[in-house]
């Protein structure tokens, strides 16, 4: 009787020890893994440390193993953001981080930050200078303001000094717009070259125009002036006859009406005819002084000529 009551004390002793063993085994062996997490979290080997912490708390569930776990995890997300992402997503990972529980670690996660927060802040003032200098670029090309090219990609503008992608794609955009700005302007200043020699030709032929037509003025002024020479014989000559004309008419054998009509009445008189011609009309050609008068012999009208040179009388049929 007695040997059958201990034979369950017995088993009931072997698994008790049995469990306190694996309790102070196991604790043990979490005890040992966050030793390990602690450690590289110290070497700031956050995945690592993240991996383990995991692994401690699938065994023991604690809510320090817990925080480490997550801070852990963040950080190293953190270490991987700051490498790729935008200033503004790693700086809202740094914010998040800044909440967390941090324990034994406090000290070393904010001096971490602080440094993350610096390096950020670097990369986005870089990125944003980088981009003031690229926007200039671009209201050139888009203005066509070819020829401050060369000061708005001068050597020393652009700074690619921090190991990021964004700064990287900055650099390759532009080495682009740089060459994109060069063969433009290099192509703006062929055209004034071209502009500049098609002005300056115009400007020749122009040049050449007005004097071809100063000298087609000149000719013609020239043979104006050599016409007027030749024609001022021919008026003087006219001159002179007029001047020979009225000298002859000064001495003419019948230089009026008066002595012609004289010659009239001496003609009528040679001829028989008794009294003198009545005068009765007078009229003038250029070589005669002609006469309208009244022969008393035959009753009748006749018409007398008298030559003004010669003073020959004729009569007018």
């Amino acid at each position: 009787m007695k040997k059958a009551l201990w034979i369950p004390l017995l088993v009931i002793l072997v698994l008790a020890l049995g469990f306190g063993a694996n309790y102070f085994l196991g604790s043990g062996k979490v005890n040992n893994i966050i030793e390990r997490a602690d450690s590289l979290m110290e070497k700031q080997d956050y995945k690592k440390a993240s991996d383990l912490y995991a692994e401690a708390s699938e065994l023991k569930q604690d809510k320090k193993t817990d925080d480490l776990k997550t801070l852990s995890k963040e950080m190293d997300r953190l270490h991987d953001m700051k490498k790729t992402e935008t200033p503004k997503i790693t700086l809202e990972q740094v914010n998040k981080i800044k909440e967390l529980p941090k324990h034994q670690f406090e000290k070393q996660i904010t001096k971490s930050l602080l440094s993350v927060e610096k390096e950020t802040e670097e990369l986005q003032s870089q990125l944003q200078e980088n981009e003031k200098n690229m926007k200039l670029v671009e209201e050139v090309l888009k203005n066509k303001e070819l020829s401050n090219v060369d000061e708005v990609t001068k050597d020393g503008l652009m700074k690619f000094t921090i190991d990021h992608p964004l700064i990287k794609e900055q650099e390759k955009k532009w080495s682009e717009f740089v060459t994109k700005a060069k063969e433009e302007a290099k192509s703006f200043a062929k055209d004034q070259e071209e502009k500049k020699k098609l002005a300056e030709q115009k400007k020749r032929e122009e040049q050449k125009k007005r004097e071809e037509q100063q000298k087609q003025l000149a000719e013609k002024q020239k043979q104006k002036q050599e016409e007027k020479q030749k024609q001022e014989p021919v008026k003087t000559e006219a001159s002179n006859v007029e001047e020979k004309k009225n000298n002859e008419a000064t001495t003419l054998k019948v230089p009026n009406f008066q002595v012609g009509l004289s010659i009239v009445n001496s003609f009528l008189k040679a001829q028989g005819h008794p009294g003198t011609a009545v005068y009765v009309e007078e009229f003038e050609t250029e070589d005669q002084y002609g006469y309208k008068v009244t022969d008393w012999s035959k009753h009748e009208t006749v018409f007398y000529g008298v030559n003004k040179k010669t003073g020959a009388l004729e009569k007018i049929e």
